[in-house]
């Protein structure tokens, strides 16, 4: 693959060759879109498997996994697909796992490990947990999720409730302050405390947090673009920081046999969706982080009409 071009009408599922590398391979750590680790499964994994180390298989350069199964257990990453005791694969350590059924949840939803192999959305009120996902898209069949693993975190067992925050002091105990009250920002482990922590090193903290990307926050809303946004056009960000553009791109009211999403941040393709033998009214949202001076723009790639469905930018 010598430049951008080479990429046009390449789906999800199909084989990239980059510098004698084949995408989503196990012999490549880096995906299309997340990173991945060469695993030789110790018990029958199916795809969407939350998994743990248990060794290391140094013969074949592979790490050894296993399904949590206890909510102590910290995870290493999620089955890319099914994988039989004793057979090697991936699993996805950081990134996108698409079409498995997230129709449980709701789009934004912070996910954690329950301790069998699975996720909740229920945030443990004891011991350690991690963040583990966030509900990319709900659905039944083509739902899709981030995936990052991230360091344990300790639940605090004061009786302190509702608007307050632990975080653990030089002296190893747990200290306790006034807090905004924002599950979603504390599952990112992003600083909300909004009173000084003794013996914690923390610094005092007002308004709203942003999250570890500098989206979000005082300063930014959510702008609906969508009669200022046309398809195929380039936007350049002039805003003097960091946005986040949600595009969603259908039909033009027919029924088309396929129908393809992308978008592009400095001409570089890092968001697609699409489908074929559809034969239905079809929409996809694609979208990014696109940093401040950059420049990005939404295409379609059809057999009918196409058009800007919906277009916002948090800003």
């Amino acid at each position: 693959m010598s430049n951008i071009s080479d990429l046009i009408g390449v789906g999800r599922y199909n084989t990239i060759n980059f510098k004698n590398k084949t995408m989503n391979d196990v012999t490549n750590f880096v995906g299309a879109n997340h990173i991945h680790y060469k695993i030789k499964a110790t018990e029958d994994l199916v795809k969407g498997d939350v998994v743990k180390i248990t060794g290391y298989n140094s013969g074949e350069d592979a790490v050894e996994v296993a399904k949590i199964s206890a909510a102590s257990d910290v995870a290493f990453g999620v089955s890319e697909c099914s994988i039989a005791n004793g057979s090697f694969g991936k699993i996805v350590h950081n990134g996108n796992i698409e079409s498995m059924d997230t129709s449980a949840w709701t789009e934004n939803t912070i996910l954690y490990s329950n301790g069998a192999g699975g996720f909740t959305d229920v945030k443990p009120t004891s011991g350690d947990y991690q963040a583990l996902a966030v509900v990319l898209k709900s659905n039944a069949n083509i739902g899709a999720i981030y995936f990052a693993t991230s360091e344990p975190q300790k639940v605090s067992d004061t009786a302190a409730t509702e608007d307050t925050i632990a975080l653990r002091g030089t002296g190893g105990t747990l200290k306790v302050a006034d807090a905004v009250n924002d599950d979603e920002a504390l599952s990112k482990q992003q600083l909300v405390t909004t009173t000084p922590l003794a013996g914690s090193n923390v610094e005092q903290v007002s308004g709203t947090p942003k999250n570890l990307l500098g989206i979000g926050g005082d300063g930014y809303s959510w702008v609906d673009e969508t009669t200022n946004r046309a398809l195929d056009t380039v936007y350049t960000n002039d805003t003097g920081k960091p946005i986040f553009v949600k595009a969603t791109l259908g039909d033009d009211g027919g029924s088309p046999n396929y129908f393809h999403s992308y978008f592009y941040i400095d001409d570089v393709r890092v968001d697609y969706k699409g489908a074929n033998s559809i034969g239905a009214s079809v929409s996809f949202t694609v979208g990014g982080i696109v940093p401040n001076g950059s420049t990005y723009k939404a295409t379609t790639s059809s057999d009918d009409g196409t058009k800007v469905t919906a277009w916002f930018e948090l800003k």
